[in-house]
């Protein structure tokens, strides 16, 4: 190996950069860590060449301003303040012009985190296993079936009033076979109309609810509407009940977004490094962190305060950092990144001699592995947090039922409850004429042991 040329250190300037380089201490007592930090180590040694670290004056990677001049640790190299940059810079179109770029250190692209969705108490949930556009479906058939119902027991009726070919009602059969006063042709058709549409509604809601009925309708077409709508409500209650205890022993996690147009639809505010490339390309709903306060703003997305974006290798290292202290995923990563992969390469000073020889240790590093060995230590952890979030470790986790998962089914008791629970004739008549017919609400407090 060669010996250190100590009569003049290379300087480079660095920052914060997650899964990279690790800058931690006070002013004037920094120590440096990190990937990029022995891969340099190892450069300047073989090299021959010592080397201190140095820090902006801004904190900030730096941006192009309208003079053509570069801010933060970038302009630092640019007015040849330091030899170097002791971080990767992404390769850009702005950049190009005022630096020369390494070979690519690592190449990455920039994706998002946002804090783990959890399965969470739903009042709501007895409801989830049909969308609301199927609920709507079903009240529409029901109110369907139960109107032809009605028309198909009252048919004979009708058609006695239109052209007097017809006989009697159903209806109007049973109250002559239980001697109902019929002095009064019209009193005895209201009747008759009134116990058809109960016997109609309450018929097809048992039927739906898959409570039995002390009634069957008669006539051919009665029958065969009430077979058919027999077929549908089997299916129907099948369906809902093993729907909703899948969803009870597998549940759903819906993640708030996949993409950045599901980013840009949810409305939540994206965080992102100061002066990062990513700044440059989207400058609305951003909130950006400072290259020192990056560690805070990940806890602050892990708290959903807002969503995150980085390079994937530092999302990954935040992963492995998380899981390695916690011992469980706090976020979850967009399946897909975006923009493209990115080179991420050591910037100099235009014309700078130094570039070529970085440039052979960096293809020497590369082709021997120890670059992707490095930065694969860096975040060995993140392995189980970077799997789909609807994977074995996050929904088969038990979780213990809370009172905000019973509202919705004791809402439904509490609505039973207010409903009579028996419906007599009319006072007056002999106790032995007394008959109690089952109603709408009766049918509704039985079905409550079914719901839930």
């Amino acid at each position: 190996m060669a010996q250190l040329n100590t009569s003049r250190c290379l300087k480079l300037v660095s920052d914060q950069f997650v899964s990279v380089v690790h800058i931690s201490g006070t002013p004037g007592h920094y120590k440096y860590s990190g990937p990029l930090v022995t891969i340099l180590d190892i450069i300047m040694r073989h090299q021959g060449f010592c080397y201190e670290f140095l820090r902006a004056s801004d904190r900030s990677y730096g941006l192009l301003l309208p003079n053509g001049s570069w801010s933060g640790l970038l302009g630092m190299v640019q007015r040849g303040e330091a030899d170097l940059t002791g971080t990767v810079i992404a390769i850009t179109a702005n950049g190009l012009p005022a630096f020369d770029f390494s070979d690519p250190v690592v190449i990455s692209e920039y994706n998002v985190i946002n804090v783990r969705p959890v399965v969470t108490p739903n009042v709501a949930g007895f409801i989830r296993p049909y969308t609301p556009l199927a609920w709507a479906f079903l009240l529409m058939s029901s109110v369907i079936v139960s109107a032809a119902t009605l028309l198909m027991l009252r048919r004979p009726a009708l058609l006695q009033t239109m052209d007097g070919s017809g006989s009697q009602s159903f209806e109007e059969e049973d109250m002559d076979k239980t001697k109902v006063p019929s002095s009064r042709k019209e009193e005895k058709n209201n009747i008759g109309w009134f116990r058809s549409v109960e016997r109609s509604s309450l018929w097809t809601w048992s039927a739906l609810l898959s409570q039995s009925v002390p009634w069957e309708p008669r006539g051919s077409s009665a029958r065969m509407m009430a077979g058919l709508w027999l077929l549908e409500t089997l299916i129907l209650a099948s369906v809902y009940r093993s729907n909703l205890k899948a969803m009870l022993i597998i549940p759903k996690v819906r993640l708030p977004f996949d993409n950045l147009e599901e980013l840009a639809e949810s409305g939540i505010t994206l965080a992102i490094t100061k002066d990062s490339t990513l700044q440059s390309l989207i400058m609305e709903n951003l909130v950006l962190a400072h290259p020192d306060q990056v560690y805070r703003f990940i806890e602050d997305i892990y708290s959903g305060k807002w969503a995150g974006g980085a390079f994937t290798i530092s999302i990954k290292a935040a992963f492995h950092l998380d899981f390695s202290v916690m011992g469980k995923c706090r976020g979850y990563i967009m399946s897909r990144g975006f923009f493209g992969p990115a080179s991420l390469s050591l910037a100099f000073a235009k014309g700078s001699p130094l570039i070529g020889k970085v440039n052979k240790d960096i293809i020497t590093l590369r082709e021997a592995g120890i670059l992707d060995h490095l930065f694969s230590q860096a975040s060995f952890n993140a392995t189980e947090c970077l799997k789909p979030v609807t994977s074995k470790l996050t929904t088969t986790k038990e979780r213990p039922l809370e009172m905000l998962d019973f509202y919705g089914v004791f809402s439904l008791y509490m609505a039973g409850g207010l409903c009579p629970k028996e419906d007599w004739h009319a006072a007056g008549r002999s106790r032995q004429a007394m008959t109690h017919r089952m109603t709408i609400c009766d049918v509704y407090t039985a079905s409550e042991g079914v719901v839930s």
